[in-house]
């Protein structure tokens, strides 16, 4: 049985990586923590508590450590404002640093240091607010313990990679122009909520011990990729998705499809699977687990084979596998 939670693991290891080379957060005394932030062009950025730009650019970059991210787009807002709130008293060096050089707008937790140190207990909620009429091309956001939430924002390639911040991701887009290229969501060992409500290409969704719970209600998805290590996974499909695959090494996984994919690959090794599909839906389905029950009326069994004719068309390809969990089958 082939699995590709070798792959995932090593993702995830780059995500630690990454994390850790751009803005790693250690105990260094009872006192204070230790930042490590180090970046390029460092003489070019700006402290500031708030501030506020045209929305002429075309890519956001994100590095935060600690403090909920929150990243909102507003039908009101004429210019990109972003501000922190921190909670507690802090030196210069501790402000956020931003610079938009015209095409990209990068924003910082704080200086460029290798030993910036911080109270401990030390945290800067950042708030972002961008009018729903741009489209960003890029939007990168990177954290360490800060929590993610984006909400009414258009970016055609979109990337948020957490080390223990939970993420809430809801699609946007003003048009299929700005419809989401590529969502890529990655985290370490927090929860992932994220809301499909517009035409997305390709979707990936990671998580190495948090449960994902993913919701596609409109517009559907091309290419979807939803895969933790021992977290739970809680896919509902309403909307159409041409190839899904969902896969968890040791967490549930249940799936409600209302429509069905055109492809459709669900992997487990120790833990069970839940499925259950719109009657409506033929498929063929190649099964390498035990059936725990079924109640699907008219389904034609033949060894792995599961054949189900629906109201007719053409039936999807599906294919279900579990080491050492169970399937359960469902109308």
């Amino acid at each position: 049985m082939k699995f590709g939670f070798k792959r995932f693991a090593l993702a995830l290891c780059v995500i630690v990586a990454t994390a850790a080379l751009a803005f790693a957060l250690s105990a260094c005394s009872d006192e204070d923590e230790d930042i490590h932030q180090e970046y390029n062009d460092a003489d070019k950025y700006v402290a500031a508590h708030t501030f506020s730009v045209s929305p002429t650019f075309s890519e956001l970059e994100i590095d935060w450590v600690s403090g909920a991210v929150v990243i909102v787009g507003s039908k009101t807002a004429t210019e990109v404002t972003i501000s922190e709130a921190p909670n507690m008293e802090a030196s210069e060096a501790l402000t956020m640093h931003y610079y938009n050089d015209g095409v990209t707008l990068r924003v910082r937790y704080g200086e460029s240091s290798r030993t910036l140190k911080a109270p401990k207990g030390f945290e800067k909620p950042l708030t972002v607010t961008i009018p729903t009429s741009l489209a960003l091309n890029y939007l990168d956001v990177k954290t360490v313990t800060s929590s993610v939430t984006l909400s009414n924002v258009a970016a055609r390639h979109q990337a948020i990679d957490t080390v223990s911040g939970a993420v809430k991701l809801s699609t946007y887009a003003q048009n299929l122009a700005s419809a989401p290229e590529e969502i890529s969501v990655g985290t370490v060992s927090a929860w992932i909520n994220a809301v499909v409500s517009h035409p997305v290409t390709e979707l990936k969704l990671e998580s190495g011990s948090g449960d994902i719970r993913l919701d596609v209600t409109e517009g559907g998805v091309s290419e979807l990729d939803v895969e933790t290590l021992s977290g739970n996974l809680n896919i509902h499909l309403d909307a159409l998705v041409l190839d899904c695959f969902a896969e968890s090494l040791s967490g549930l996984l249940q799936m409600t499809a209302n429509v069905l994919p055109l492809r459709l690959k669900l992997e487990t090794a120790s833990s069970d699977i839940g499925l259950k599909l719109n009657p409506a839906f033929a498929f063929e389905m190649n099964v390498f687990a035990n059936v725990t029950a079924t109640s699907f009326n008219g389904l034609v069994i033949d060894g792995r084979k599961y054949t189900y004719a629906g109201e007719g068309g053409m039936p999807a390809e599906v294919e279900v596998r579990s080491e050492r969990g169970t399937l359960r089958l469902e109308r």
